[in-house]
């Protein structure tokens, strides 16, 4: 059981990190029952929340002034 639970977890982390799914879509894909299970699921394996992880892995973006999304380099 502790393999699957890790192996949902990773397939998870990377839909966090590539996609812009919600928590709730994502856990239904892993195979929890709601956003609530997979981020408890998250947090004890993990050290982090879903959403904190999504916003750490994700590199920055900022508008341009002509309205265009860049990347910006990651604060280190």
């Amino acid at each position: 059981m502790s393999y699957l639970a890790g192996w949902r977890l990773s397939v998870a982390a990377d839909l966090l990190r590539e996609s812009d799914a919600t928590i709730e879509s994502i856990a239904r894909q892993v195979g929890y029952g709601s956003a609530f299970a997979l981020s408890a699921a998250f947090k004890r394996r993990r050290g982090l929340t879903p959403s904190q992880h999504r916003a750490i892995s994700r590199p920055a973006r900022r508008r341009t002034a002509a309205g265009e999304d860049r990347l910006t380099s990651p604060a280190v």
